[in-house]
């Protein structure tokens, strides 16, 4: 069952799960990409060592933008981005049970801060989720979280009627099933957005190719292992002149490699989803140079 947790306001997407085939990645755009604002992403660490991190790119200026939490074993992990900004300081808590996150949500909306961004996690059976905070002087999003893909599909419909844009996604696995949690809000500024949900690699590299063509970039980026299988899901928002290259499912090994050879072209980590497969980690992350973005 949906549940929301938040009364504050909402925006809407279209839902489609896709059947296509292809290989794992697509770089758009031509010439030599120029970077936008430094960005640094640190990956696999344990929470004491994420929560130092945090505390130590944010003295320096540095934002958290994005964050992956996964269950190697017994332990989390955590693997994050952030990125130099000027804005004012944010607020992030993890390990929240569905109650625990309306609570903080109602309680920093108090203070005016309005969460811009969820990451739920079933590892062990069990849901939890991490948010971001920001200081908000408009709407609030509605949010939703724990719905399977019909739920979804009609909570989107009904958002979408009303004029709202999602905002945040994130798709997680519990009990062998995907659930998605998703933010929405309403406003001139929300570039239109889609979702393509529940595809394998393969799928996701054909949709990758489609949707670069059609004038959208990936916003958010959402791997896991849903009965030994790779299941991904992206919300697109319509953004001109932005250059991405989306890599999905590496080893350790080919993330090096990859970094080394965006690095080179000058395009910088904006998002990364992590997932344990066996006793292997297998990494997705979405580089893009976004100079030029719209």
């Amino acid at each position: 069952m949906a549940h929301s947790i938040s009364r504050i306001r909402s925006y809407g997407i279209a839902y489609q799960v896709l059947s296509v085939t292809m290989l794992l990645s697509v770089f758009s755009g031509t010439g030599t990409a120029i970077a936008g604002p430094p960005r640094e992403m640190k990956l696999d660490m344990e929470f004491e060592e994420f929560e130092n991190e945090f505390d130590r790119q944010t003295a320096r200026g540095f934002r958290l933008i994005d964050v992956s939490i996964y269950q190697v074993g017994t332990r989390d992990l955590y693997s994050g981005i952030w990125e130099e900004r000027s804005d004012p300081a944010i607020a992030w808590r993890h390990g929240m049970r569905r109650d625990g996150l309306k609570e903080k949500t109602e309680e920093l909306a108090a203070d005016r801060y309005g969460l811009i961004y969820i990451e739920g996690k079933g590892g062990g059976g069990r849901e939890k989720f991490a948010g971001i905070w920001e200081p908000c002087t408009g709407l609030f999003p509605q949010v939703w979280v724990g719905m399977n893909s019909v739920e979804f599909k009609k909570k989107y419909d009904e958002l979408a009627a009303q004029g709202f844009q999602m905002t945040s996604l994130s798709a997680y696995e519990l009990q062998g099933q995907i659930l998605l949690a998703g933010l929405w809000n309403k406003g001139d500024e929300f570039p239109e957005a889609v979702i393509e949900a529940n595809l394998t690699g393969r799928q996701l590299a054909a949709v990758v190719r489609r949707k670069l063509d059609e004038g959208f970039r990936i916003s958010r980026l959402s791997a896991c292992l849903v009965k030994g299988q790779d299941r991904y899901t992206c919300l697109w928002k319509k953004m001109d002149g932005l250059t991405q290259d989306v890599r999905v499912g590496m080893s350790t090994a080919a993330l090096k490699r990859f970094s080394r050879q965006m690095d080179q072209k000058g395009l910088q980590p904006v998002q990364v989803a992590v997932f344990a497969k066996g006793n292997q980690l297998r990494y997705s992350v979405v580089w893009e140079d976004n100079s030029d973005a719209k």
